[in-house]
């Protein structure tokens, strides 16, 4: 019966001007119970999973409505922490690299001020580490980036440089180990570490004389 009344309610809606039909919608919904416009939702979804090509009509007229895409997306945002929903999510983006480049690029800038974002996107780099660092090392360009924002956040940010100073600490054996395999790193390095130290005599000595070198 109630969808029988809904149905007639629709098409006498759908024969009134713009702004009628807005009154008539409004008030056909507001009068329902939330079970009932939950069911007839059910329906109209139920409909649309026929019609690949009525959703994106769908979606069409959504992204004209901003407070509509907003509300939709942040509902769809806060259900992403379900692991399924974001992993279906993810390969959607993953096959959309420009949509791709763009969410990671925003939501870097929308986190820099929030203390929990940024917590959670530590904990998702440290959770891929090696996933990270196989991506982030595709490109020479990348890795002279990121290099260079290592060391110059290092130089302003104590907290940063005694966490940069012990995680070298921490893998001094495979770094050593890593350039004595490269001569020419070694090299580069050696001579780098070099230059540096001669601008400090006494400290420079004082290094020879630990090592047995004098």
């Amino acid at each position: 019966m109630l969808r029988a009344k809904t149905a007639w309610a629709v098409v006498f809606v759908a024969a009134c001007t713009a702004s009628a039909k807005q009154q008539g919608m409004e008030k056909l919904l507001g009068t329902m119970s939330p079970q009932e416009r939950s069911d007839n939702f059910q329906e109209a979804a139920n409909v649309l999973d026929q019609h690949p090509d009525w959703i994106d009509q769908f979606y069409e007229v959504a992204r004209r409505h901003p407070s509509l895409m907003r509300r939709f997306l942040t509902r769809a945002a806060h259900d992403l922490k379900e692991p399924e929903l974001a992993k279906t999510t993810a390969e959607l983006l993953a096959a959309e690299p420009a949509s791709l480049e763009q969410i990671l690029v925003r939501t870097v800038d929308a986190a820099k001020p929030n203390k929990e974002a940024r917590l959670a996107i530590d904990r998702a780099v440290a959770a891929r580490a090696d996933a990270m660092a196989d991506v982030l090392t595709d490109d020479a360009d990348t890795i002279a980036a990121v290099t260079k924002g290592f060391l110059t956040v290092a130089g302003k940010k104590p907290a940063a440089k005694t966490a940069l100073r012990a995680a070298v600490d921490k893998e001094s054996p495979r770094i050593i180990e890593f350039a004595a395999n490269d001569p020419e790193l070694m090299s580069s390095m050696t001579r780098s570490v070099l230059v540096a130290a001669t601008k400090d005599k006494a400290s420079l000595v004082k290094l020879l004389k630990e090592l047995h070198v004098i």
